[in-house]
């Protein structure tokens, strides 16, 4: 794949893709990103964060365009400050999955677009801590954290996405198992450890989809990038589809591309260079 596939969109991940394991933007990448915009191509995030927590990397890499949150639960316009499309679960979905977290005492956080709610005895909600830290660092809005009492507080909220991490050595087990049970819901894992519950029908493949018509661009001129299970469904969607040297077999299989680099030393600024603009890198496609 290189320049004829003649990408319009680019969307990328953030964790695991665009942002090195310390969270920071390696320097490429920032250069990739403005040798699209040179070139005329669109550039926006798709990730598993909330708005809150997408705000210090849109200003860092000059993004524009409306972003995909949540796993693609909602698409939002920073510049109108608004959510253009918003996915949610129903009341009583959302408190059987909150009061079997509050029985189990399990760690897990309940997204809406704007506020991340926590479990009192999260160990997880330290990194929206650290991404405040960033964000006060960068003159951006922190992330809008409020501790869960019960299930009650939750059931009137817009959930988009609950977030269960392993806690006390078999949670996702015992969490999985259960979940089978529940209808109207996706699963999915984002990272080592962490299971990512959503409204039935929300994928990360489905908001490309979506983001892409309201630009008016067909999906065979959008390039994605990620790394990992959850971004599976938009590697499948678009004309081209780049995984990391770190990412996982199963996103590697589906990706039509991969880099040799990792999310540590620029692999998303390998993969614009090779794979859009067919600079000739050390980058390919490989069997897995």
């Amino acid at each position: 794949m290189s320049g004829d596939a003649k990408v319009q969109l680019v969307v990328s991940d953030l964790d695991g893709t665009f942002l090195a394991d310390d969270k920071s933007v390696p320097v490429e990448n920032i250069s990739a990103v403005q040798l699209l915009k040179e070139r005329g191509v669109q550039f926006t995030f798709c990730t598993g964060r909330p708005v809150a927590m997408i705000a210090a990397y849109m200003k860092q890499a000059d993004v524009t365009l409306p972003v995909i949150g949540c796993n693609g639960g909602f698409i939002y316009d920073a510049q109108q400050k608004s959510v253009l499309m918003a996915h949610t679960f129903e009341a009583d979905v959302l408190r059987t999955l909150v009061e079997y977290s509050f029985l189990h005492k399990l760690d897990f956080l309940a997204y809406t677009a704007e506020t991340v709610f926590y479990s009192p005895n999260s160990k997880r909600v330290e990194v929206f801590h650290a991404y405040n830290e960033r964000a006060r660092e960068t003159g951006c809005e922190e992330a809008s954290l409020t501790v869960i009492a019960d299930a009650a507080q939750l059931v009137s909220k817009r959930i988009t996405k609950i977030l269960i991490t392993e806690l006390h050595g078999n949670d996702l087990q015992h969490i999985a198992r259960f979940l089978q049970r529940v209808d109207t819901i996706e699963c999915v894992p984002s990272t080592v450890d962490v299971l990512d519950i959503m409204p039935a029908g929300v994928t990360k493949g489905n908001a490309v989809k979506q983001l892409a018509e309201h630009l008016g661009v067909a999906l065979k001129n959008v390039c994605v990038f990620g790394d990992t299970t959850n971004d599976i469904s938009m590697l499948a969607c678009a004309g081209i589809s780049v995984c990391m040297a770190n990412g996982t077999d199963d996103a590697k299989r589906a990706a039509t591309c991969v880099t040799t680099k990792t999310n540590n030393d620029g692999g998303f600024a390998e993969g614009v260079h090779q794979f859009i603009f067919g600079d000739e890198m050390s980058a390919g496609k490989r069997d897995f």
